[in-house]
């Protein structure tokens, strides 16, 4: 796989994102009372000067760059845990946006890392990394997001983007999160602003934060009130394969000022999923792999063709049984019809005994066999780099015989 990564001769960069022009339904305006009343409350407070402190932007980040951001249009998302309604879908923090359109065949062996000698002191101890700002970057929906200097006090209302700032060793400038950021155990420590779709704008706003990284759960409305008052807010996205993950990874490492770090830690990433992927490749039985998303009364729910968690199942050596749809809305009569050797759930919520109390689902080989696993979906769900874990985790249960690098 190709990634572009560039700083041009005014020092700022652009990256784009192959084939994120798409919307969720996250990101519908809730209009009315809402809005009004809490821009007036961030107007107030930005009054009482609470927005000083850290790094600075240049405005804010605006819908620009071409017919896809003028007129956006969403990807539908499954929300599960918490925030989503009913009781068998996920307690997982992570909603999962639809990809719409084809996607390529991604080619772990052939990623090439971009250098960055333009900038020989960005990354090497000699100090905050000036030398890239002002600094220019287009996120997952093409927007240009402007920094002025680096950014010192962050708010997260992403897990994976939390996860990603500790893996890049810029947990320290973590001031705020969301209430599934719980990963790693120090991130429990900071701040919490709310939950993904509703997080609190007046708590963003009073822990003075000059960056706030976010996901498709945060409604556009949050975003342009944030903007409004001078907060830059970066939108990543990485929905489908492993190329726009090390490209999410390394557009953090850019915002942050830490180019070379990123590129280092994505090589270091890839390499890992590439020497698992190695042992599997060759493993000539390919148990059938069913990954339970939901079930029953709210639907079911699995990981389609074009998505990571399909990669994932794929490259630990299984046959994705929802290789058959894109997406992820399945259904009962299809999940009857392929019959998977083995089901996914999460854990907790004890799914392996409800499944076989319910019908049609206690009638399904795996489940009478007793091959319903309960995994730790976050280091699946998740794009981001616990995801070497996710995949260590998948081949132990779909090729226990395997020892892995």
């Amino acid at each position: 796989m190709s990634m572009d990564l560039r700083v041009n001769r005014h020092s700022r960069a652009d990256v784009n994102h192959h084939n994120c022009r798409c919307w969720g339904r996250g990101w519908s305006l809730r209009k009315g009372w809402y809005a009004g009343w809490t821009f007036l409350l961030l107007f107030l407070t930005l009054s009482t000067g609470l927005l000083f402190g850290g790094g600075k932007a240049e405005g804010g980040s605006k819908l620009e760059g071409g017919d896809e951001a003028k007129n956006p249009v969403l990807a539908p998302t499954i929300e599960r845990g918490r925030e989503a309604k009913g009781k068998n879908h996920r307690d997982s923090p992570e909603s999962i946006a639809l990809p719409i359109g084809p996607i390529e065949k991604s080619k772990p062996g052939e990623m090439q890392l971009p250098l960055h000698k333009e900038n020989p002191g960005a990354d090497r101890g000699l100090g905050l990394p000036q030398a890239l700002f002002p600094l220019e970057i287009r996120d997952s929906y093409n927007r240009r997001v402007r920094l002025i200097t680096p950014p010192q006090r962050i708010v997260s209302c992403a897990p994976n983007m939390t996860e990603i700032l500790f893996y890049l060793r810029e947990g320290k400038k973590l001031v705020g999160r969301t209430d599934w950021c719980n990963w790693p155990e120090e991130a429990k420590k900071i701040p919490s602003v709310g939950g993904l779709q509703d997080p609190s704008v007046e708590r963003i706003v009073q822990l003075k934060p000059d960056l706030v990284l976010a996901s498709s759960h945060f409604q556009k409305e949050t975003v342009e009130l944030l903007e409004s008052v001078g907060i830059p807010v970066y939108v990543g996205l990485a929905s489908r394969d492993y190329e726009e993950v090390y490209r999410l990874i390394l557009s953090v490492g850019l915002l942050l000022g830490i180019p070379e770090r990123a590129e280092g830690k994505v090589k270091d990433m890839h390499d890992q999923m590439e020497g698992i992927r190695k042992k599997t490749i060759a493993t000539p039985h390919k148990p059938r792999v069913y990954y339970m998303i939901s079930f029953g009364d709210e639907g079911d729910y699995t990981a389609g063709s074009d998505t990571h968690i399909a990669q994932l199942i794929r490259w630990a050596g299984g046959h994705n049984v929802g290789d058959v749809i894109r997406g992820w809305r399945f259904s009962v009569e299809g999940l009857v019809k392929e019959d998977p050797d083995m089901i996914l759930v999460r854990q907790g919520g004890n799914i392996p005994e409800q499944l076989k109390k319910l019908s049609p689902y206690r009638e399904l080989r795996a489940v009478r066999e007793g091959k319903v696993y309960e995994i730790d979906t976050d280091s699946i769900d998740r794009m981001g780099p616990r995801n070497v874990e996710g995949l260590r985790q998948l081949v132990k249960l779909i090729h226990p015989e395997l020892s892995l690098p």
